[in-house]
């Protein structure tokens, strides 16, 4: 496999998890506010 290809697609795995993360964060502290 490329080095390169695969460095672009841990960039974007890596990009993705941070954003579910965010977007967990988020949910979570929607439900938690009054």
């Amino acid at each position: 496999m490329n080095s390169f290809l695969a460095s672009v697609l841990g960039g974007f795995a890596e990009n993705e998890r941070q954003r579910v993360i965010f977007n967990f964060c988020n949910l979570f502290r929607g439900k938690a506010r009054p």
